[in-house]
């Protein structure tokens, strides 16, 4: 009887050796796929304070890793009225995500028009992933193709002669 209690205690250990390197190497994936993304991505706990930021987001708004982890995504959004951060914040807790535009403040004090989307973690205790994507471009284009555009855009040629 005891030896095949201590079989089955080996095959146990021996699962739980197998299980946790498993967990090891998907662990190890996700944190490579995220640090390598070339979207922003971070991850915030309940009240906005950043817990993880990948190197894109750093870049995109100007800090090292750091200085994002000093920071609530809240005091980054420049601008956002606090009834349209309620809004989000109901459908977010209706349906575990959404997706807005918005505008974030870089170090630099230069406005980036972002598209976000914040999705909450299972098993988070309110913690939510964040990515954001830089629409400068985007929005230069818009811009670019508005009606007048043109016409302004020849104005502009015309005084700087």
């Amino acid at each position: 009887m005891v030896e095949r209690l201590d079989e089955s205690v080996a095959m146990l250990d021996q699962k739980v050796r197998e299980r946790s390197a498993e967990l090891a190497a998907v662990s190890a994936r996700s944190d490579t796929m995220f640090r390598a993304a070339s979207d922003g991505m971070l991850v915030v706990e309940a009240d906005g304070r950043v817990i993880e930021a990948n190197d894109a987001v750093c870049r995109m708004l100007g800090y090292t890793h750091d200085e994002m982890l000093a920071h609530h995504l809240p005091d980054l959004e420049d601008g956002a009225a606090p009834v349209e951060r309620q809004r989000r914040a109901d459908q977010q807790a209706r349906t575990g995500t959404t997706r807005f535009e918005t505008t974030l403040r870089a170090k630099s004090g230069a406005v980036l028009p972002v598209d976000a989307v914040v999705t909450a973690m299972p098993c988070g205790g309110g913690r939510a992933f964040v990515g954001v994507r830089d629409i400068s471009e985007r929005r230069r284009a818009e811009t670019d193709r508005a009606p007048g555009a043109a016409e302004r855009h020849g104005r502009e040629k015309c005084h700087g002669l």
